[in-house]
């Protein structure tokens, strides 16, 4: 059984950023999960070309479920770093 945690930032990452990206990424080494940090990632723009008019970083939170990349596992914790704010 495969694992992974997804997390994303939106804006300009700040050290409370890294602080969290450094916990995580150990959580996840700990419980033998893959990890990846992305910042910025634009998802609904960039990978499916689409323009809703009005962006909100939220969208980042549906690459797991429309890019074919994250299949191959059957579990996935994904988080945006909204309570660094």
């Amino acid at each position: 059984m495969k694992t992974a945690i997804y997390q994303y930032w939106d804006g300009p990452v700040r050290e409370s950023v890294h602080a969290c990206v450094k916990n995580i990424k150990a959580y996840a080494d700990k419980i033998g999960a893959d990890y990846l940090f992305e910042d910025n990632p634009k998802f609904i723009t960039t990978e499916m070309k689409m323009n809703l008019a009005n962006y909100t970083p939220h969208y980042g939170s549906f690459k797991v479920i429309f890019n074919s990349n994250w299949d191959k596992y059957d579990k996935i914790f994904h988080k945006r770093n909204w309570n660094l704010y």
